[in-house]
């Protein structure tokens, strides 16, 4: 509400994370550059595997994140704590886990200052084949991450998201 125009990926999902003063239009642009960050750093975590996901999460960088999924053709389920559409924590089963190898949490849990928080979930189904991305990058190896990882999953955490988004933000302001 508060911007006179969005970029084009931004106004599908409708969550703004950078704004561009433009002086000679006198007009405020909104971007989302966690599109671009978490788009690449995907790709080059899970390199092209043909996977589904298991999304945690329901605020704004959840619908970001459900956007490069569409985009990318992965399936996914959406794991939230209220949203009456998704898949409730408790509800979550071995057959979820076995069916969906790359598990993103989009989600604050986890993160400084309540690092020993992690998301509740029965951790005895992550495996081997798992992908699990934590967008946290604070700190580096959440509980979640640290769980995931002595059961073989590879991990990643969203330390580079967070860099290739404030590239991107740069970029913008820049106009490079």
């Amino acid at each position: 509400q508060y911007v006179d125009e969005l970029e084009s990926k931004t106004n599908e999902i409708k969550s703004v994370n950078t704004l561009k003063v433009c002086f000679k239009s006198n007009k405020i642009k909104g971007f989302n550059t966690d599109i671009y960050g978490f788009e690449l750093s995907l790709k080059k975590f899970i390199k092209n595997k043909k996977m589904k996901a298991i999304l945690f999460g329901d605020g704004g960088v959840a619908k970001t994140i459900k956007y490069i999924l569409e985009k990318e053709k992965i399936q996914y389920i959406q794991v939230s704590r209220n949203n009456k559409k998704n898949i409730k924590y408790r509800e979550l089963e071995k057959q979820h886990f076995e069916n969906h190898q790359l598990i993103i949490n989009s989600t604050i849990i986890g993160m400084h200052p309540h690092e020993k928080e992690k998301i509740n979930i029965n951790y005895e189904y992550i495996n081997e084949k798992h992908f699990v991305f934590d967008l946290i990058y604070n700190p580096k190896k959440t509980e979640m991450l640290k769980e995931c990882f002595k059961r073989g999953a590879k991990i990643k955490n969203g330390l580079e998201m967070l860099k290739l988004q404030a590239k991107k933000s740069f970029d913008i302001w820049t106009n490079e």
